[in-house]
Order: C-alpha cells, then structure tokens, then sequence
C-alpha cells in the first residue's frame, strides 16, 4: 500500500499544508503573524512568534531588546540609497564604510567634510581627537601613528617604532627580559660571564623553575645574566643542577 502524508489545515487561511520534510506550520509567508518585535514587520519563523533575527536575539540574550540595527536603507555617510540584497544596510560602499569608522564628528556636532575618492587623505580634523603620536618603548623616540596612506591611525596602544620594530632582536630581548639594547652592548664588551669569550652575540640565562621557556615575557627577577651559546647549551644538558656540575669537575679532574 503506497503510503501518503499527513494534511493538516493552515491555521490562518484553512487550507491543507504538505507537511513534507520541512514539517511547515503555515502555508505561505503571508498566512505567516507578524513578529511581535514592536518595530519589525517581517513574518514569524516557523511556529514561534518572532521572526529569525529576534529568535536569535531573544535565545542570547533571553528577551527581546531594542533593535541597535539601521531600519533605513540609505548610507550613513553619503546619504545615498543602499543597494538591496548588497549586504550591506548603513553604507553604500567600502569607502563609506571606512570613513565612517576612522572619521569622528567635531565639536561643534556637525560631520567632518568628506572626500569620497579612494585616493584622498582624511584631514586632520576627521581622525577625531586621538593621539597623532607615541614614543617608542625601547628607544625613546617619538614616531607618527599615521600609517603611509595618512587614511587611518594606528592603534593607539603602539609601542615599537619602525626603526626598533617589535619583532626586532632588541625589541624581543627587552619584552621579554626587560635588558636595554645599552645593557647588552656593555655585556657583549664583558664578555661571557662563565668562559669569558667575547662572541658576537650573547644568550640572556635566566631560571627556568622560575618562568618556563615557552612564556613570551618574564619577570626579570629570575635573569642570571648573559652567557655564549656553548655555556648556555652546556647548563641545559646538565639541567641546571650544581650537583651535576660538580660531579662533571671533579670526573674531569680524575680524569687528567
């Protein structure tokens, strides 16, 4: 027997609803209620009474809140008409969108004059009121924020000049040791503090009980000092245990 699926009425306009495999409630969009958002029309998802934007509202949030989204499809920034099915609601392009995020409104209210080329630089007066400069963390210098096109601010929070960089060896060592490009040349001219050697470059040695290696910074309490690379694998293999070294001298000495 060929088996035939379940009608069931539409509860708004009487007729018989397939309920196939999407299981529908109503059948068609305008048998549909109306969201009970007091400020959307847009039809309900399925059986429940809110369309899908506020169901996902009201699932994080556990209420239905105040729509923070534009209701008009017209640029913030221009004034024109957004294009619809675009994706976007409150720009008409990626410029717009740009200016509106890195321009900020005078004193006075009124929006900063806009220039709608690509290759056009925003005014000093349209990057709001952030800082135009920092000085650098590790040299000490003063350096712009301003990036090369001049349309945008860094983060305010920059600490690196260009010149210093903050992947750079000096910028890492001090991050993470708290040492001075000025400490470490003195202790190149030192030297090794075990074997004296003077390489061209030095291993910061600090505890490794203290602040592991796979930390990006530590404490500074725990540096011991500065050592060539020899010196610095040669207390790793010995794992950084007195004990172990002593018994290595005193098996060196017996040995001769």
């Amino acid at each position: 027997m060929k088996a035939t699926r379940t009608r069931r009425p539409c509860p708004t306009c009487g007729q018989p609803i397939d309920r196939g495999p999407g299981q529908w409630a109503y059948c068609s969009d305008q048998c549909r209620p109306t969201c009970i958002h007091p400020t959307c029309d847009k039809p309900a998802r399925g059986a429940d009474d809110v369309c899908a934007s506020h169901q996902m509202m009201r699932s994080r949030h556990g209420e239905l809140r105040p729509d923070t989204w534009t209701k008009d499809w017209v640029c913030a920034v221009c004034g024109k008409d957004v294009e619809k099915g675009s994706g976007r609601r409150k720009h008409c392009s990626t410029n717009c969108q740009q200016l509106d995020s890195t321009s900020r409104r005078r004193s006075d209210g009124s929006a900063p004059k806009l220039r709608l080329r690509r290759s056009a630089t925003l005014k000093a007066t349209e990057l709001g009121n952030r800082p135009r400069s920092a000085l650098c963390r590790l040299c000490g210098d003063e350096f712009s924020l301003l990036v090369k096109s001049g349309r945008r601010l860094q983060r305010v929070d920059t600490q690196w000049c260009p010149k210093c960089g903050r992947e750079s060896p000096e910028a890492v060592r001090f991050r993470r040791y708290g040492i001075t490009p000025e400490e470490y040349s003195a202790a190149l001219d030192r030297g090794c503090e075990i074997c004296g050697d003077r390489p061209d470059s030095l291993h910061v040695d600090h505890d490794h009980s203290c602040c592991p290696s796979r930390k990006s910074t530590t404490c500074g309490g725990c540096v011991r000092g500065m050592i060539c690379g020899p010196c610095n694998r040669a207390l790793g293999m010995m794992r950084d245990d007195p004990e172990r070294l002593r018994r290595a001298i005193l098996y060196l000495e017996r040995a001769k």
